[in-house]
């Protein structure tokens, strides 16, 4: 191990609701609580000033007053400005560390050449899939410029699974040498509800009690494919079987592309107003319950880089039937349906098994628990540290 050095993290995706979000949220009380002889710099806007204060016994906390927040600027057609890149940039500078660590490539900034860098890019989906990812091709533009200009900063490349790492190095050409793998892990709240616990948070949320449901939870951007999702709804619906509600959480309010009143009106349009049930956010004791409660969750995704949904679902013992374009099939392997992307005839016969074999569902979420029990935030921050002293 090196020399005590002071390392910043760059935390302005702290208060995300997207999945970088949780990344660092998970991650964050591992690494600050794990002992190392590293003293640690937090970088926040100032907006995030209560927000960072838990830490301010194991870390620096740092902030700046930008313009807008990173969580708003990282929009389908916003920017962050030039005014609060060169802010954020001045309060690194002022912390005076040896390293920066961006836990994602959403709220990089350009570190000053002194300061050596590791930055996390979580998947290439916005390069493999630009139509489903940008407003418009100048915002399109602007994403290209600043991942290659972070890529060329950086000393390391850091990604959360070996499929997002293959992607990466064909995608943007990042030499294997500069790449680390690490992986996600469900927070240790999600486990198995117990059975009395679930009606009445389902009754709360305003979901049917009586009937069974899959579960989608993510983002509602077009490169998710959830309008997939409802029309292989549809489709079971027309196989006159056991009717099946979706419960859909997150998405609303997302800046970035998100399309929920398209898909709303999709369901519509398909005959699905009374089976579908849109949340929104929803805290993660609710979620808990949501998801111990599921048939299975679904993500139909064009591709995932990791695929937490799915591996917090299956923490919490339900299987799930996920894009096989993700790291999923060997993460759960056995605790689920693995699907191609964008094909409506499998996540339909997948949806079809699970409402004829309940016993098949049984097992297949008692597989998925035990893949998920193998994963754990404390590995995530080893391996974090791990690359950190290669670049010391």
């Amino acid at each position: 191990m090196s020399a005590p050095r002071t390392i910043a993290i760059d935390a302005t995706s702290h208060a995300n609701g997207r999945g970088y979000g949780r990344f660092l949220r998970e991650l964050l009380p591992e690494l600050l609580g794990s002992g190392s002889p590293h003293r640690f710099t937090l970088l926040g806007d100032h907006r995030q000033r209560d927000d960072l204060a838990p830490y301010e016994d194991r870390a620096r906390i740092l902030v700046a007053n930008l313009g807008t927040s990173p969580t708003e600027a990282a929009s389908a057609e916003g920017a962050r400005s030039v005014g609060d890149l060169w802010r954020m940039r001045r309060l690194l500078k002022r912390a005076r560390v040896d390293l920066v660590f961006f836990p994602t490539v959403y709220t990089w900034f350009p570190p000053p050449r002194s300061v050596r860098s590791l930055v996390c890019i979580h998947d290439a989906i916005p390069e493999r899939f630009p139509e489903y990812c940008f407003a418009n091709g100048k915002a399109r533009r602007l994403w290209s410029f600043k991942v290659k200009w972070a890529v060329a900063r950086a000393q390391l490349i850091l990604t959360v699974s070996k499929k997002a790492a293959t992607d990466l190095a064909q995608v943007l050409r990042i030499p294997g040498e500069r790449l680390r793998v690490t992986s996600e892990a469900a927070s240790p709240l999600f486990t198995p509800a117990p059975a009395e616990t679930i009606a009445p948070v389902l009754q709360r949320l305003k979901v049917p009690v009586a009937t069974p449901y899959f579960l989608y939870v993510g983002g509602l951007n077009p490169h998710k494919r959830v309008d997939l999702l409802l029309e292989a709804l549809a489709e079971l619906k027309k196989l006159a079987g056991p009717v099946r509600q979706l419960v859909v959480v997150g998405g609303e309010g997302d800046v970035f592309h998100e399309e929920s009143s398209r898909l709303k009106a999709l369901a519509a349009e398909l005959g699905l107003d009374e089976q579908v049930s849109w949340l929104g956010r929803i805290d993660d004791t609710d979620l808990r319950a949501v998801y111990s409660g599921a048939e299975a969750l679904v993500l139909p995704s064009m591709c995932e880089g990791f695929g937490l949904p799915a591996v917090e679902a299956a923490a919490c013992g339900t299987p799930v039937v996920a894009t096989e374009e993700s790291p999923l099939p060997q993460i759960l392997a056995g605790g689920g349906f693995f699907i191609p992307p964008g094909e409506k005839q499998p996540l339909t016969a997948a949806l079809v098994r699970l409402t004829e074999d309940s016993s098949l569902a049984e097992a297949l979420g008692q597989k998925a628990h035990r893949q998920a029990s193998k994963l754990s935030w404390m590995r995530t921050a080893a391996d974090v540290f791990q690359a950190m002293e290669e670049i010391l």
